[in-house]
């Protein structure tokens, strides 16, 4: 996804920062402090003098040696870090591609599932009077079974087409990355406002 892409793209980043620290100077900062015990034969346990030392260093290196091989690692480095670029910008372009798809396919399918219902609401209304007609001895048995077919096909298709909208609907979330439907309602009524 687009979220993982990013934090790859900033740990290439921070890997370049790194390799760029190995060219800086280093510098050490010590400092220890130590005790030593002077006993004589001559002093008595209460006698005993403590003698301590402190001691303070302070030391600086430059990465004269390495260079080379520092120079190298900065290029691979940089090299990676351009590579995940392109490939953020890739995968940019190849989720806008699939959500703008995923989009059509949601408003295609969310039209199809209206026309459906409108299909079934009128193929329902006609069956309703084919099958008083029927009762009225003005139509065929023929032409009631037809109708009650057309019935059972327009509500398949209904069935179907709320099945494709909301297919298409979990599509959408999933490139988006929204698990949550309210939040993708959110999200969609924001972009229709913009």
């Amino acid at each position: 996804t687009l979220k993982t892409m990013n934090e790859t793209k900033a740990i290439a980043d921070k890997n370049v920062l790194m390799s760029l620290g190995n060219f800086l100077p280093s510098v050490t900062l010590s400092y220890s402090n130590n005790w030593i015990k002077l006993w004589d034969e001559t002093l008595t346990h209460s006698d005993v003098d403590y003698k301590d030392s402190q001691t303070l260093g302070l030391s600086a290196s430059i990465p004269i040696f390495p260079i080379a091989d520092n120079f190298a690692n900065y290029k691979k480095v940089r090299y990676q870090q351009r590579k995940t670029d392109e490939d953020v910008k890739e995968a940019e372009n190849n989720i806008n591609l699939a959500v703008e798809s995923a989009v059509m396919n949601l408003i295609s399918s969310g039209k199809q599932s209206h026309a459906t219902k409108l299909t079934l609401e009128y193929t329902t209304e006609l069956q309703s009077q084919i099958s008083e007609k029927f009762n009225s001895g003005l139509v065929s048995a023929d032409e009631l079974l037809d109708s009650e077919i057309m019935l059972k096909g327009a509500k398949i298709s209904d069935v179907q087409s709320k099945y494709a909208f909301i297919m298409a609907k979990s599509k959408l979330m999933q490139l988006l990355g929204e698990e949550d439907e309210y939040k993708f309602l959110q999200l969609i009524n924001n972009a229709e406002e913009k």
